[in-house]
């Protein structure tokens, strides 16, 4: 969760400003947004996968988060940011906001979630 709120504070904040100070505080936001979900991911796969499998698990999420999704959403917003210039932050915001309210409804609906995050 606290990823995905430095990830929304950082994407406003890009799409919002244009000098170089904010600029400045909006990317520093990346240490947050990154290093709170993927410790939050890597804390999720160690309650959740059993450990069998764990490091597969972790190799997948390698592979589809640094890799896959990544050059994909590079090359789309690319494109998305030579249309619409710092507007396309909004968007990335939004992708923030839709993570936000699945996690919140993952963390709510789930007893397994639920459960092995209050061990």
């Amino acid at each position: 969760l606290t990823g995905l709120l430095g990830g929304l504070l950082r994407w406003v904040v890009m799409a919002s400003f244009t000098g170089y100070g904010m600029m400045m505080i909006g990317q520093s936001l990346h240490a947050l947004s990154f290093a709170a979900a993927h410790l939050g991911t890597m804390y999720f796969i160690r309650r959740m996968v059993p450990l069998e499998i764990r490091n597969r698990a972790q190799g997948l999420y390698s592979a589809l988060s640094g890799g896959i999704l990544m050059s994909t959403a590079a090359w789309a917003s690319g494109r998305f940011y030579a249309a619409v210039g710092g507007q396309a932050y909004y968007a990335m915001a939004v992708v923030s906001v839709a993570s936000l309210v699945l996690t919140v409804l993952v963390l709510r609906f789930s007893p397994r979630v639920r459960e092995a995050g209050a061990a």
